[in-house]
């Protein structure tokens, strides 16, 4: 079988992305030595056309992004876009985002399952994870659990050919977050601990001391 992984993320090799798919990869090589894959990463624009080739001569693709804002990255939209019909391909996605709830990609689920159809393709279902941003930042014991469960999707699809719908139901918990658990969040939230991450890329980039700035907000004239 020859499978093409598409990564979307604009982040490229340094992405949560890769780090899912990684797992999901050892896990299908194995299962299934036989089993040939190549990576594009659509961060690399030159390679478009080579991702898009690649696709035609593959019988799988599996493309993996990250919500940006409950939608997919711009590069993601710019590539379906160059996608040709792919009948008698399969077609299967892996998306995550940093939301702790895995609702968000609901309705990004809902769209690929239609854009797959589209295409003339099989679809083969769409992996959904939240509560990855900051994976990179955890230990290999925090992150033990979540690594072993992409592996082990990896190896069932590697042997049978298709994604294991209980490890989706697993990897897709909490859909929505309990009521204590929200309570617990909001508490968490006004502590400032959920913005160190975020603190941390923005005095990386010097841009901390503009983080309240509002460039777009319409500027009031006053008369004397």
């Amino acid at each position: 079988m020859k499978i093409v992984i598409i990564n979307g993320s604009p982040r490229g090799k340094n992405s949560n992305s890769r780090l899912l798919t990684d797992k999901f990869v050892a896990g299908f090589k194995n299962a299934n030595q036989a089993m040939e894959y190549k990576t594009f990463f659509l961060v690399n624009r030159h390679q478009t056309q080579d991702a898009i080739d690649c696709c035609r001569q593959s019988e799988v693709i599996l493309m993996a992004f990250p919500l940006y804002t409950d939608a997919m990255p711009g590069i993601v939209k710019l590539f379906f876009e160059k996608m040709p019909i792919l009948e008698g391909k399969k077609i299967g996605y892996m998306i995550q985002s940093g939301f702790p709830e895995a609702i968000h990609c609901h309705y990004l689920k809902k769209y690929l399952e239609v854009f797959t159809r589209k295409l003339g393709a099989t679809y083969l279902g769409t992996v959904t994870r939240g509560n990855v941003e900051g994976i990179q930042d955890r230990s290999a014991w925090m992150n033990k659990g979540l690594y072993r469960k992409y592996y082990k999707l990896g190896q069932i699809f590697g042997a049978k050919g298709e994604f294991d719908p209980k490890i989706m139901g697993d990897l897709k918990k909490p859909f929505v977050m309990s009521p204590v658990a929200r309570v617990a969040c909001s508490l968490v939230l006004k502590t400032g601990l959920s913005d160190y991450g975020w603190n941390r890329h923005l005095k990386s980039n010097n841009a901390f001391a503009l983080r309240n700035a509002k460039p777009y907000e319409p500027k009031i004239s006053r008369t004397p």
